[in-house]
């Protein structure tokens, strides 16, 4: 198997120190970068994001609508909580560095920055690659800040026990530096296994523990640890920072002006400008074959990559744009390029996709907060998986097959083969909410297409049991019986759906059609599609707006059923259960967003807006685009 993995063993010793190197880059600058980044990484690089003019990035940054959300006067009170927790944990993080608070991170950057991943090849099969990382960035002026701020971390190491050592390279001093931890703070009467002193996490929930997205983030960032050592580097306007001295000595030697055989001379990177045209504030490269070519050691490792395809992926290129034209707060363009011939996974997602309008089906309606569909000539999906397993190991390949045999409780034989060939496109699915927001009014649903009714017909035969038939319009509708979680199967003229049980019958009722308005006439999808490519073969969409409105009705709704609850008189009257079966957890998880409760949601509309990304197949690769429009857009 190929130990793709296996690079990313090491990667945590720096990747720790990534929340210190990050604050760095928080804060504008005042000149765009004198050098390209890409010329300060080797052209074997793995991965590279270079932000090439900081202060264009930061400017621009300010201008996207989350951004304006937590600052406005009006709305970041949704965010105080989080935002009280975020300090804690990245003032507590500075602290374990040597540094009074995290302000003394916050020093500006004057140019470009980069963060950039390469790697040593592993010596013999069994043996891993070793990781190398580096951030770079331009201080210029600010630069003996930045001094200033290495010399306050290595002299608490150094006081804490950790070794320093250092040596020159091109004129220029590399310090290697054991982190150490500082010690727990004693109190008295603690012991080891105490925690009534440890601080409490501000939650919304009140618990003293992280419910949120936002705050489960908080509390990871918080809790890590001190990388066990890093190395650095210095010069008049330029600071490196790395995993070890070879990552700092490949960076710093470029940066000093040995440019030769850089990543600017690799015609993967290349591909950046030509294929993602035009290049944004921000960038990423992932060197693919030069990946493959690490993570694959033995001759298994490489069969298994050719047989999956692998080896005709060149680099993925992906760039950033913010408020890249009018009507648009953010794009992102990504390709990857695909030579040779195609085969395996990557067969899968070029030759046996069809691209199509990007055009929501006619089932989706128009209260979707949420949607997706591919395109793929499911029929041909077991084939392919056949031969790549044939390919790795012919025996699993058989065994496949013969397991796609299956016998009924009768004695029947099916052969499945024949049900997975019957299913085709589009695969779709949908999160739809409409007023008046009630349970019987969410509905969410999982569908894909087939060329014969019996043929599919031929699954009831094993989950029949596990499921109860009703009729509606003349159709059958099968309801998970096992537990009532509101599940329910239904297999149509053209369609097999899974869904909770309004949404299947919503899709009954309404003749395989939206049972309102179409998303596809929908002025918010139009708006926002219409900066997408014409034709794609998956598409994602979000409606941001639509989201919070149903939200907030919905928490609304609970916190009146659970006062009236608890203002009656028989004790025994339990709340009323807000209970949504299956999208429950979903629901409960958006409820608890702290946005949730800024009352105003007419504050909230200037920040609310919707979202597509699209994946589409050229003769050159496969293209990703992806926007967020600006609210309130024509």
């Amino acid at each position: 198997m190929i130990r793709v993995m296996a690079l990313t063993k090491n990667l945590r010793k720096f990747l720790l120190l990534l929340p210190a190197g990050l604050m760095l880059f928080a804060q504008p600058s005042q000149v765009s970068a004198a050098t390209e980044p890409a010329q300060w990484a080797p052209k074997d690089t793995l991965v590279f994001v270079e932000i090439p003019a900081f202060k264009v990035f930061w400017e621009k940054t300010k201008q996207l609508p989350t951004y304006r959300l937590m600052t406005d006067e009006k709305t970041k009170s949704g965010y105080e909580k989080v935002f009280k927790n975020l300090d804690k944990a990245l003032n507590d993080y500075a602290k374990k560095l040597g540094l009074e608070n995290v302000d003394q991170l916050k020093v500006e950057p004057q140019g470009g920055c980069a963060f950039i991943v390469t790697a040593t090849a592993a010596t013999e099969p069994g043996s891993e690659p070793t990781p190398h990382l580096a951030l770079v960035g331009e201080w210029g002026e600010n630069q003996p800040k930045i001094q200033e701020l290495l010399d306050k971390v290595t002299a608490t190491a150094v006081e804490r026990g950790g070794k320093k050592e250092t040596e020159e390279f091109k004129g220029i001093q590399i310090t290697t530096l054991e982190l150490v931890e500082p010690p727990a703070p004693a109190t008295e009467g603690s012991n080891d296994n105490a925690t009534d002193d440890m601080p409490e996490f501000e939650s919304d929930s009140g618990t003293g523990m992280p419910t949120t997205p936002q705050e489960m983030v908080v509390q990871a960032l918080s809790d890590i640890p001190l990388p066990e050592s890093i190395s650095y580097a210095t010069n008049s306007t330029t600071t490196i920072i790395g995993s070890d001295a070879a990552a700092v000595k490949e960076a710093l030697r470029r940066v000093l002006g040995d440019q030769e055989d850089s990543l600017a001379s690799n015609e993967d990177y290349q591909a950046l400008a030509r294929l993602c045209a035009p290049v944004g504030e921000a960038s990423l490269f992932v060197n693919l074959p030069q990946i493959m070519t690490m993570a694959a050691v033995s001759d298994d490792d490489k069969k298994e990559m050719k047989a999956l395809g692998f080896d005709s992926l060149r680099a993925l290129v992906v760039t950033f744009s913010l408020a890249p034209k009018p009507g648009v707060s953010s794009e992102m363009r990504g390709f990857l390029p695909i030579t040779g011939d195609r085969r395996g996974i990557v067969k899968m997602v070029t030759d046996n996709v069809i691209s199509k309008p990007v055009a929501p089906e006619a089932t989706i309606p128009d209260s979707a907060l949420a949607c997706g569909w591919f395109n793929m000539r499911l029929e041909t999906i077991l084939d392919e998986v056949y031969s790549i397993m044939k390919e790795i190991n012919p025996e699993d390949a058989e065994m496949m097959k013969a397991n796609l045999k299956m016998t009924t409780p009768e004695g029947e034989i099916i052969d499945m083969e024949s049900v997975f060939k019957s299913f085709a496109a589009p695969f779709m699915g949908y999160l739809a909410m409409s007023p008046p927001y009630e349970r019987d009014n969410i509905s969410f649903l999982l569908s894909v297409g087939h060329s014969s009714r019996d043929t599919v017909g031929k699954i009831f035969t094993f989950i029949g049991p596990y499921f109860q038939k009703r009729e509606l319009m003349g159709q059958s509708i099968y309801d998970f019986s096992m537990i009532p979680v509101g599940v329910s199967l239904a297999l149509t003229e053209n369609r097999l759906a899974l869904g909770n049980t309004p949404g299947v019958e919503g899709l009954i009722r309404s003749g395989g059609a939206s049972a309102g308005t179409s998303l596809a006439n929908d002025a918010q999808f139009k708006q926002t599609a219409r900066h997408a490519p014409t034709e794609a073969w998956a598409v994602i969409y979000l409606d941001k707006m639509k989201s919070l409105e149903a939200v907030k009705a919905i928490k609304a709704k609970k916190k009146a059923d659970e006062a009236a609850a608890a203002a009656n008189d028989n004790a025994n009257v339990e709340a009323p259960s807000f209970d949504f079966d299956m999208t429950k957890s979903m629901i409960d998880a958006m409820i608890e967003d702290p946005m949730m409760d800024v009352v105003d949601l007419d504050a909230l509309r200037p920040y609310m807006s919707s979202t597509i990304v699209t994946i589409s197949t050229t003769p050159k690769g496969i293209a990703i685009y992806g926007n967020e429009v600006e609210p309130g857009a024509k």
